[in-house]
C-alpha cells in the first residue's frame, strides 16, 4: 500500500472516531463549542501562570489534562440520559456544559491573577454568577 493509501486510511479512521464522539457527545452547537474554548483557555493560562511562578510540573498537567477528558464523560452521559428519557434540547448536557463553562471561566480568571494580569471584577463576577444560576436550576 503505497503513502498515500495509509493517509487516506487514517483520515478515514479520524474522521470516523471524531464523528462517534460528537455523536455521544449530543452533536456539536455552540454550548460544546464554548465549553472546548473555555477548558482550552484554562489550560493554557494555568500553563502561563506556572511558568511565571516557575511551578510548572508535568504531573500537575497531566492531572489537569485528564480532568478534562472527564468533563467531556459527564456531558457525555448527560446527552446519553437526555435520549434515553425522551428529554428534547438535551437539557441535561446543557446544564453540564453551562456548569463546566462558568467553572473554567472562573478558573481562567484565577490564572490571570496568579500570572499578574489585572482583572475587571465584573468578569469573575460573570462567571461565578453563570455558575451559580446553573447549581440553582439543577437543585
Amino acid at each position: 500500500m503505497s503513502g498515500h493509501g495509509i493517509l487516506v486510511i487514517i483520515k478515514a479512521l479520524l474522521a470516523g472516531i471524531v464523528a462517534a464522539l460528537t455523536a455521544v457527545l449530543g452533536g456539536w452547537d455552540m454550548l460544546l463549542t464554548a465549553l472546548v474554548c473555555m477548558m482550552l483557555a484554562d489550560y493554557i493560562t494555568g500553563l502561563v501562570a506556572a511558568a511565571i511562578k516557575g511551578e510548572l510540573d508535568s504531573k500537575v498537567g497531566l492531572k489537569g489534562a485528564a480532568k478534562k477528558i472527564l468533563i467531556f464523560v459527564l456531558v457525555a452521559v448527560a446527552a446519553v440520559v437526555d435520549t434515553a428519557t425522551g428529554l428534547t434540547g438535551h437539557p441535561l448536557r446543557a446544564a453540564a456544559c453551562l456548569f463546566y463553562i462558568g467553572n473554567e471561566g472562573i478558573s481562567i480568571v484565577e490564572n490571570l491573577g496568579r500570572a499578574g494580569v489585572p482583572i475587571p471584577s465584573w468578569l469573575g463576577n460573570l462567571f461565578a454568577r453563570i455558575k451559580a444560576e446553573n447549581d440553582q436550576k439543577n437543585e
